[in-house]
């Protein structure tokens, strides 16, 4: 069991060697041992014990190196051989818990995480307190302090993003429109002078039959002219200035939107988390009072 690292005795051995390089003084060592879980019995030996643990160690029965005394040695000597502690575990973890006062997160303390097993376990850890910690600035960067804002918050960011796509579809509408219009002013254009020639002929139908096809695309650029409230003599270089304008109100308009989306889905992940943060907690409060009841 001391080989696998699993008896009380070789994990406290542990958490002292890796508290001992962290710490300026022995009461400071006491507080660190209590925030990883330990229950402590001060006397004339300090006495060490795990929550599930049911009898306490004495620290000096781990051996010469773990008396008081030699844990305040050891303290100093770290202090002043800093690169001589080889501990490379202990790690400091911002964390953030739902407070139900203030309706959603607040900021507690520093936890000192030591990583004891495998790997993918201490990789997992570091994932989730960055995950927490990011939603945390996220949240407090965007003024939001209570689930109701949050949800406010991320329902006004789809009210903007569903209107700034219809305006998007708008001006893309109207780019094609203007288009449009370019394309039958070329075509009026260049078919102008056999319909002047048709009408000198006093509207031949001969003539006309023998140039059907550039009198019929005349008209029909004509008829789509006045239908859009467009004069035949409009210069195609002014649309194609107007298009380059709606496509820059466009390009603006999709960053705004890309922005938005982005502002959605990480609003959407922090209320994940949130909402997962206040089950945890909830179910913590549920098991507290199960265990007051038993």
């Amino acid at each position: 069991m001391a080989k696998k690292g699993l008896s009380y005795k070789a994990r406290l051995k542990k958490d002292i060697d890796a508290v001992i390089p962290l710490v300026d003084s022995y009461d400071e060592f006491l507080k660190k041992m209590k925030e990883l879980g330990y229950n402590i019995k001060q006397g004339k030996y300090d006495s060490f014990r795990m929550t599930e643990q049911q009898r306490f160690t004495r620290s000096k029965t781990l051996g010469v190196d773990y008396t008081k005394e030699a844990i305040e040695r050891r303290i100093l000597d770290a202090k002043e051989h800093p690169d001589m502690t080889g501990v490379t575990h202990p790690a400091y973890f911002r964390v953030w818990k739902y407070n139900q006062e203030l309706g959603l997160i607040e900021n507690t303390h520093s936890y000192l995480v030591f990583i004891t097993s495998s790997y993918q376990r201490q990789k997992t850890a570091i994932i989730e307190s960055k995950k927490i910690a990011a939603t945390y600035n996220l949240l407090r960067e965007k003024n939001i302090d209570s689930v109701d804002k949050l949800n406010e918050v991320l329902s006004g960011i789809k009210s903007d993003e569903k209107a700034v796509h219809k305006e998007i579809r708008g001006i893309e509408s109207q780019i094609a429109t203007v288009n449009e219009t370019v394309k039958y002013l070329e075509r009026a254009r260049t078919n102008k002078p056999v319909w002047d020639q048709y009408v000198k002929s006093g509207r031949s139908v001969s003539f006309y039959e023998s140039h059907r096809p550039e009198l019929m695309i005349y008209e029909s650029s004509i008829n789509f002219l006045t239908r859009n409230n467009v004069s035949s003599g409009t210069d195609p270089k002014d649309l194609l200035k107007q298009i380059e304008a709606l496509e820059n109100q466009q390009n603006s308009l999709t960053t705004t939107l890309e922005q938005l989306r982005k502002d959605r889905r990480d609003l959407e992940q922090a209320k994940q988390n949130v909402d997962i943060l206040i089950n945890n907690s909830l179910r913590d409060i549920c098991k507290g009072k199960k265990k007051e009841r038993e």
